[in-house]
């Protein structure tokens, strides 16, 4: 995400629902790997993808029937602060 041109960020920020939707996966490895990838994505958009996080993502942390929403939130907001940190 870092060496792609300025031009580029609209496409990449078509692509934030399909993240959310591998953030809400069963599947721990693919939450993981979408919180990740997302946290590369918040370093260079900060704005629009923290935005993104605080309308879309963070409303599933209070998601009380599916564990695995509370679970992608917990994992994208968990990356996000470590990736920041490196």
């Amino acid at each position: 995400m870092p060496t792609f041109h300025q031009e580029l960020w609209p496409n990449i920020r078509e692509l934030f629902p399909m993240i959310t939707m591998a953030l809400r996966s069963r599947f721990a490895i693919i939450r993981q790997s979408a919180a990740r990838c997302f946290a590369a994505i918040c370093d260079v958009m900060t704005v629009d993808a923290m935005r993104f996080v605080i309308e879309t993502v963070l409303p599933f942390l209070g998601d009380t029937l599916v564990d695995s929403n509370r679970q992608g939130a917990t994992e994208l907001v968990f990356s996000t602060c470590v990736h920041t940190i490196r």
